[in-house]
């Protein structure tokens, strides 16, 4: 080596300490697959995206617009449930991306909150259209939902699995 160019650190190129053992194999290392691998990406970048100041924390009235933009369609109770989880014990009206990511990538491996297919969007717009017309007026749909609330949902869900 040159003396222009200094010695890397002897713990390693990154100043990270390295594991003190007697054999190999006894180094713990945490292996991330690529599905985890590609989830922690797509976290990172949407949170980024409402990370504005970088202060890896994002506004609380956000995390359900990050939710979203990840694929899921949870509900609003969903998100709360969700904020509750990532929030600090004492509220501070952010959630932190350490405590964020490991919630979504949790949600994301489950697969939870997943938009239904097309093939399932157009039976329930059929379920709402009997006579076959493809359209429906909105104030009828804004009454069923109104006043039917989570019955319709059921009813739907029932005769679209039929």
């Amino acid at each position: 080596m040159s003396e222009d160019v200094p010695a890397p650190p002897a713990d390693g190129p990154l100043d990270v300490p390295l594991p003190q053992t007697n054999a190999p194999e006894q180094v713990a290392m945490e292996l991330i697959n690529p599905e985890t691998l590609t989830f922690h990406l797509r976290i990172a970048a949407a949170f980024n995206v409402f990370d504005q100041n970088n202060t890896k924390e994002v506004d609380v009235r956000e995390v359900g617009t990050i939710v979203r933009a990840l694929g899921c369609a949870p509900s609003e109770a969903d998100i709360h449930d969700i904020i509750m989880e990532c929030e600090e014990e004492e509220s501070t009206g952010f959630v932190k991306y350490e405590r964020f990511e490991p919630v979504m990538t949790r949600i994301l491996k489950l697969r939870k909150f997943q938009c239904q297919g097309e093939e399932t969007l157009l039976r329930a717009f059929q379920a709402l259209d009997p006579d076959g017309t493809k359209q429906f007026d909105p104030e009828d749909l804004k009454k069923i939902l109104m006043t039917e609330g989570q019955t319709v949902f059921a009813q739907l869900s029932l005769s679209l699995a039929l």
